[in-house]
């Protein structure tokens, strides 16, 4: 009897990456940071963030001629009317209308390097989340790691429960989610608002997420690039990397 050996390889699972935009120059360099992955099985959801920002974003994904139809190309959905919520509703309601096996989210200003997505897959095995770590970039540059925000658990500041819970968080760009974890906590991106905190909404996601699932990876590298626009935040980034 002759047993036929079956070597087909099992296919790449999804990762549908979804980046909330108004249309900013940053985002052509954003979207060439996913086409550099190293991993290939990726779908690029871009969301508009209403109709009054379509023109400037349409403008920008004119440069691409794959759009909204290629398997590893762009799927673009543009919103009746603005969210006004920095992302948070749009990473809130997507990951329900995304293919993907995992799902992450990247603002349109920042961008990945080129081993970002196979980390995460490789750091993610059988957890049900998993993140990375940052790069401060100004103007496209790289300035410094990030060694005193974006930490999750890694950090000793975060040490007691305290602390914990009103200070350690992880950037919303850093993760990458099985698809049943990225729609069981979607709702945490919508409960907070900016306005007070521009951090507040990381950690009010992070210490929901990490309640509930406490079992998570961690690639130890930094892959995500951040952009800092404001000239306040250096300062502040500046003195906690010293301490």
């Amino acid at each position: 009897m002759k047993f036929q050996v079956n070597t087909e390889q099992k296919p790449k699972p999804l990762v549908s990456i979804i980046t909330a935009t108004i249309g900013r120059e940053h985002l052509a360099r954003c979207i060439k940071s996913v086409k550099a992955q190293t991993y290939s099985n990726i779908q690029h959801f871009v969301v508009i963030d209403g109709k009054e920002h379509e023109a400037s974003a349409r403008k920008v994904l004119s440069q691409f001629d794959d759009l909204e139809g290629s398997s590893n190309g762009l799927d673009v959905l543009c919103l009746p009317y603005p969210t006004r919520a920095f992302g948070g509703r749009i990473y809130a309601s997507t990951p329900h209308l995304t293919r993907g096996d995992f799902i992450m989210n990247l603002d349109d200003d920042n961008w990945l390097e080129p081993n970002h997505v196979q980390s995460l897959v490789e750091a993610i095995g059988e957890h049900p989340w998993a993140y990375t770590l940052r790069n401060f970039t100004k103007n496209g540059v790289f300035v410094m790691r990030d060694d005193c925000l974006s930490l999750g658990q890694l950090h000793p500041i975060w040490n007691t429960t305290e602390r914990a819970e009103t200070e350690s968080f992880v950037d919303t760009n850093c993760y990458l989610f099985k698809r049943s974890t990225a729609i069981e906590l979607s709702q945490n991106w919508a409960s907070v608002s900016f306005n007070d905190n521009p951090y507040q909404n990381d950690v009010h996601f992070y210490n929901r997420l990490l309640r509930r699932y406490p079992d998570h990876g961690c690639t130890l590298s930094s892959t995500l690039n951040y952009e800092v626009v404001q000239e306040a935040h250096w300062e502040y980034v500046t003195k906690g990397n010293q301490w």
